[in-house]
């Protein structure tokens, strides 16, 4: 080679040899790439370049850029090369990036979740070794004791969600259960059809007419109750019902879903594409109740994200960790079992076994199955991890259900493996064409007249460390429950008093929070107030340390809120900080603040509430103590020197610019990590959101912002 060869050969400038490097991350040219990052102007690009090195699997030259650079390059992107290897099941690479990240590495919830999404067993069992946090509700699951527990004293309830083998389960249950013992369709319809609702389901009064149609001596005995219904269905059934449930990996039931509904004569989609079917998952859609998460709001009963029984013209608002821990608590405490599609036939033997059912009537073909379906395989990868990110709650549902089918098998290992053993020798048998009186008398001499351990387990409710907490979660829930309905008045005949409605009670802008109420103590609606409420509770279950506060009261509701749930929990270390001027919006500062220049609520005397009226607020809850405090005047003149040390909680409502960015700058640093702002008035008042625009942009703050409803906004520090 001449030496005007080795001269063009060399890259010369920076930008040639930033491509270079990358090229000899493709071909993995171990040589050539040393030799190239040894220039310390190529360094800053390490995240990168281990990215890339991570989707080729190049482990050699990520050593390279860790020695180089450091962890803070390896795991670039909040661990994304980690992430790459979740995905494409590389152990190798999994390993070696998870020994160089030490414990951080390893406890990337997000690498979990594609590893379960994706089914690579192997990594998902290190990313629970490691104790990431996607999995760390169900290690503290397994270590709960299971008991054994009584035969029925109440109704069996099957609740038969939409696309996960109820109706092969269901066809099960009728066999055991006789006609004059089941409440089911017939029971339901009393000749009509189902309800015009997005899932189908049936609405409470349905069940509870038929409950009530059976004599009182029976209402509350043994007796299955069978249908489409959520677990709301609970508040019309008696309190010894015991639940029983099957849901399935949402991806796959998702795909099932569309092609049941393109595939159906009566529908309308016939020429919607999966994709399109995805973006059916729209807010104001009802549909979107199907798509987003459904499992994990059928099961919930909470109202506002029951796909039966939430407004379908309204907002679907996500469901959070703290509504998925509920859930969890109710399955725990209510359900006899809950299984897994994929998992159905050891499902339906643990189901025998705790029932002590014959295992003959557990055997049963596919009903109901979608035809001409293609499988996951079939479907383009960026279609699943649209799907997955639809159903992020309900994927980690399903990895719930699937440890709790596994400890309740282990406590009785022994009579399962046995019965697990019978059911297969029974299912060739009738495949066989062998009689049922038969496969009773094969299955006598298999199981013997033994009846198998009955074990369940019950949820032991974590006590709070004030005995003045409310200690039992469903008593903690009804008493929240009740505060909200209260603090927006939807319980009593409440007129508006806003300018630009009518002066009567409008049930449908008070939900939403499109009102100002005469009576009602907050004008947020139910979205936001649920809202506050849910993130309240998750800090104190994650313990993120810090006061709550709002900016911006009104009459209070928001901080009676507030000052609720730390009485509901017992929390005696927090203070509520109700900050607002006493007297309405202050008259724009706009020389200061000219995108304020339009704002017309200092006029408003409906917004002006004096100190003295809020503090009788909240004496008339119970609730004025010395854990709430007072910041009386403007937020130019009180923020800044108020003596507040750490904030959990920063809501603001003060509605205009001004209001709204002296708040973030007196106040935003004083926020724990993994803390929130929520801003009642970013979708609702243009000068708001500008003020919440500029400061995250100046502060660099790139956590996401979600919406709560048409008004709110919220993201995590």
């Amino acid at each position: 080679m001449t030496q005007a060869q080795e001269i063009t050969d060399t890259p010369q400038s920076p930008g040639e040899r930033l491509a270079a490097l990358v090229q000899s991350v493709r071909t993995g040219d171990v040589t050539k790439f040393e030799t190239l990052f040894e220039d310390s102007a190529m360094r800053p690009h390490g995240g990168h370049l281990a990215i890339l090195a991570s989707w080729v699997g190049q482990t050699e030259i990520l050593g390279i850029i860790g020695d180089k650079c450091g962890l803070a390059a390896l795991h670039a992107r909040q661990h994304l090369p980690l992430r790459i290897a979740a995905r494409k099941g590389d152990l190798a690479l999994f390993k070696f990036l998870q020994s160089r990240g030490g414990s951080v590495a390893a406890r990337d919830g997000q690498a979990a979740r594609l590893a379960a999404i994706y089914r690579h067993d192997e990594i998902l069992n290190l990313c629970i070794t490691g104790g990431c946090s996607f999995m760390e509700s169900l290690e503290k699951k397994s270590a709960r004791p299971i008991v054994e527990a009584p035969r029925l004293t109440g109704p069996l309830v099957f609740l038969h969600l939409a696309k996960t083998g109820g109706t092969t389960f269901g066809s099960i249950l009728l066999r055991i259960f006789d006609r004059d013992n089941r409440l089911n369709y017939g029971r339901f319809s009393q000749g009509k059809t189902r309800p015009a609702r997005p899932t189908g389901y049936w609405v409470n009064d349905d069940v509870e007419k038929a409950v009530i149609s059976l004599p009182p001596e029976r209402q509350s005995a043994p007796y299955l109750v069978s249908g489409h219904f959520s677990y709301r269905v609970r508040s019309v059934l008696p309190s010894a019902s015991r639940y029983i449930s099957i849901i399935r990996d949402p991806i796959e039931r998702f795909i099932s879903l569309y092609y049941y509904h393109i595939s159906r004569p009566d529908t309308s989609f016939h020429n919607t594409s999966l994709e399109d079917f995805i973006k059916m998952e729209q807010p104001m859609r009802a549909f979107s109740f199907l798509l987003n998460d459904h499992q994990a709001r059928s099961l919930s009963g909470d109202s506002l994200l029951d796909p039966d029984h939430a407004d379908p013209a309204s907002y679907a608002p996500p469901v959070t960790d703290t509504h998925l821990k509920k859930t969890i608590e109710e399955i725990e405490h209510s359900f006899v079992a809950l299984g897994t599609t994929e998992r159905m036939d050891e499902f339906s033997v643990l189901t025998a076994g705790l029932m002590g059912w014959s295992l003959v009537p557990m055997i049963s073909g596919k009903r109901n199955v979608t035809k001409g379906r293609p499988k996951r395989e079939q479907v383009r990868d960026e279609v699943i991890d649209e799907i997955s990110r639809l159903n992020q709650k309900d994927l980690a549902l399903v990895s719930y259900a699937n440890a709790r089918l596994d400890r309740q098998i282990d406590v009785a290992k022994r009579e399962f493996d046995r019965d697990m053993e019978t059911f297969e020798a029974l299912k060739e048998q009738y495949e066989k064409g062998e009689s049922f009186p038969k496969l009773l008398k094969y299955e006598r001499q298999k199981r013997g007249q033994s009846e198998a351990r009955i074990a369940i387990s019950r949820n032991h409710i974590k006590t709070t460390k004030d005995e003045g907490g409310l200690t039992h979660s469903g008593a903690r829930g009804m008493y929240l429950d009740l505060m909200e309905e209260i603090l927006i008045n939807r319980i009593y005949d409440d007129p508006s008093i806003a300018p630009w409605l009518e002066k009567v009670n409008n049930p449908q802008a008070r939900g939403v929070g499109r009102d100002w109420p005469a009576q009602a103590h907050s004008m947020m609606g139910m979205l936001r107030m649920r809202n506050l409420r849910t993130l309240a509770e998750s800090l104190i279950a994650d313990e993120t340390p810090g006061d709550f506060i709002e900016t911006g009261v009104w009459r209070g509701g928001g901080t009676i809120m507030m000052r609720a749930v730390l009485k509901a929990y017992g929390d005696m270390d927090r203070a509520v900080w109700v900050a607002d001027s006493f007297d309405g919006v202050p008259t724009p500062d706009t020389d200061s603040y000219p995108a304020d220049l339009d704002d017309t609520y200092h006029k408003a005397r409906e917004l002006a509430v004096p100190l003295h009226e809020v503090a009788d607020n909240f004496r008339k809850y119970g609730l004025l103590d010395d854990q709430v405090r007072f910041v009386a005047g403007d937020f130019k003149d009180t923020l800044q020197a108020a003596p507040i040390e750490r904030l959990a909680l920063l809501r603001l409502d003060g509605g205009t610019y001004e209001s709204t960015i002296l708040a973030l700058e007196a106040l935003y640093d004083k926020l724990s990590p993994g803390g929130y702002v929520i801003v009642d008035d970013y979708g609702a008042i243009p000068s708001c959101c500008r003020a919440v625009d500029l400061f995250r942009k100046e502060r660099g703050i790139e956590a996401p912002l979600h919406s709560i409803d048409w008004s709110g906004a919220y993201w995590q520090k």
